[in-house]
């Protein structure tokens, strides 16, 4: 579920799970202040590998156990230092 940017921050994604047996979700995941790029793709069938941008230049990988409702993987980027300042 995308954030409403048609209301003024902190703006909130979130990630619903659903459950093999179908019907409710089964995980939820919120991320509070992100920015407008957000990915989860499947690795296999428990793994779940999300990429959330804070900003233009900082950025966290996750790795998610859906069955066991854990991270397994959490690595937060930070691209400034490989960016040049403006002259």
């Amino acid at each position: 579920m995308s954030p409403d940017y048609s209301k003024s921050g902190p703006r909130t994604t979130t990630l619903y799970i659903g459950n093999r047996a179908g019907g409710a979700a089964a995980l939820q995941a919120r991320f509070t202040d992100d920015d407008k790029d957000f990915a989860a793709n499947w690795i296999d069938d428990k793994l779940l590998f999300i990429q959330v941008w804070w900003g233009r230049i900082t950025s966290s990988d996750l790795i998610l156990d859906v069955d066991k409702g854990t991270f397994l993987y959490d690595e937060f980027a930070n691209y400034g230092e490989l960016v040049e300042p403006c002259r």
